[in-house]
């Protein structure tokens, strides 16, 4: 049957339901009073059923928006931190936040879902509302009360992109030159509408990732795989992270580290550079460092190693206020695995003059466990620098590699990487 005809018969019965009911009323005599009396019931029944089927389509919307919210706490809980056992109570948390209750809602939530195209699969969550809606006037035909429910399920998922230029118009947003080697195991995005907007130039260079992705193009080059062009733009994915509170200075002037002693850094508000040009070794203490219009210099073969640290360069920075690792230096560092900056390592303000170029250079061996985040800024890898970490990322405006740089193996599966970089959406 068709759309059309089922419209038309119930137009046709309405027209037919309202003529009779019209004589029915017109008619003076006993018996229609009679008949008026017996089926007014009935009609009070059928006006209350259409009464109460508009509320248990609100009481649906009502309840397809809890299990929404709950499904997505419950996937998301469950890629944060691998908890089972913290699923169901960040799920109820967010279903009652969302209008749950628990005296009248009933709740089902199931990680794996049971059934469905992700049954199973161990990244997504099956949630299932259901609420007592008693029934108003069609109680006169219905004498029940009315269970409405809902069905969710939500993924998620961590971003497999780990090298991101955010730099939206322009040529060679990333470049790779001078034979250098970039091979990440995670993807490549560039959000340049240039044509050019992936240069690669120079014997032997060549850019490497699970997957290249561009909104603009790239010149011809080595690129593997091929590059997926004319993508749609992304945000930032960072753009949220907020910058950290300033008041006043722990260290006034700058802080310079020399000769072949070992040394010990404390974090807090350094109101002047830092620079490490010992050839012994310095150890950063956990914690956050606030370069207030500063910048960090590591060179002449220094070691510098610490564990949950996040240093952030304020939006006071010109260009001289950059972080530059050259000259043979040797760099250890992880950022923290929890609180605000968990998995940032380096994290330049958005407000920070767009001219400065952070450098990684000179012979330089780097281990660094976190994301590089310079949003409005430049990052250069140069001159033999080399990275082999497998827990890095980079979100910067562009990013340049040259003169025999080498890297190998980003990619974003460390826990450190994981809190800010975790998509969930509803599949079903």
């Amino acid at each position: 049957m068709t759309m059309g005809t089922r419209k038309n018969k119930k137009v046709g019965l309405f027209v037919t339901w309202r003529r009779g009911l019209m004589r029915l009323v017109k008619n003076c005599s006993g018996s229609a009073a009679i008949y008026t009396a017996i089926l007014m019931p009935v009609f009070l029944g059928f006006l209350g059923l259409g009464v109460d089927v508009s509320l248990w389509h609100l009481e649906k919307r009502e309840t397809q928006k809890i299990a929404d919210a709950a499904a997505m706490a419950a996937a998301l809980e469950f890629m944060r931190t691998g908890d089972e056992a913290s699923i169901e109570p960040s799920a109820l948390i967010s279903a009652s936040q969302n209008g749950f209750d628990d005296k009248n809602d009933q709740i089902i939530i199931f990680h794996p879902p049971v059934s469905g195209i992700l049954k199973g699969n161990i990244s997504a969550a099956e949630v299932i509302v259901t609420t007592a809606s008693p029934t108003l006037l069609s109680s006169l035909v219905v004498n029940q009360i009315a269970a409405v429910g809902s069905r969710a399920v939500a993924m998620a998922e961590i971003s497999d992109t780990c090298l991101w230029s955010l730099e939206p118009e322009a040529s060679g947003a990333i470049k790779v030159s001078g034979g250098s080697m970039v091979n990440f195991g995670c993807g490549v995005f560039a959000n340049s509408n240039d044509p050019d907007a992936i240069q690669i130039s120079g014997s032997g260079s060549c850019l490497t990732g699970s997957e290249i992705k561009i909104v603009g193009a790239s010149n011809e080059g080595c690129i593997i795989p091929q590059a997926v062009t004319g993508v749609l733009p992304r945000e930032d994915p960072l753009a949220g992270l907020p910058p950290p509170p300033i008041s006043g200075c722990d260290t006034v002037g700058n802080t310079m580290i020399t000769g072949s002693r070992d040394a010990t850094l404390s974090p807090g508000t350094y109101c002047g550079s830092i620079s490490i040009l010992t050839s012994g070794t310095v150890t950063l203490l956990p914690g956050l460092y606030i370069l207030d219009g500063a910048g960090l210099n590591i060179g002449a073969g220094a070691t510098v190693q610490g564990e949950g640290v996040t240093i952030y360069l304020s939006a006071a920075g010109t260009v001289a206020d950059n972080i530059t690792i050259s000259s043979g230096g040797i760099v250890e560092l992880s950022a923290p695995d929890s609180g605000t900056y968990a998995g940032i390592l380096f994290y330049q303000d958005h407000l920070a003059a767009d001219n400065i170029q952070h450098n990684f250079t000179g012979g330089a061996f780097m281990d660094l466990e976190g994301i590089l985040y310079f949003p409005n800024q430049d990052v250069k890898f140069s001159g033999g620098s080399v990275s082999d970490s497998s827990n890095s990322m980079i979100i910067s405006r562009t990013i340049e590699f040259t003169g025999q740089s080498y890297l190998d193996e980003f990619e974003p599966a460390s826990k450190r990487l994981a809190p800010l970089l975790i998509t969930v959406a509803l599949v079903e």
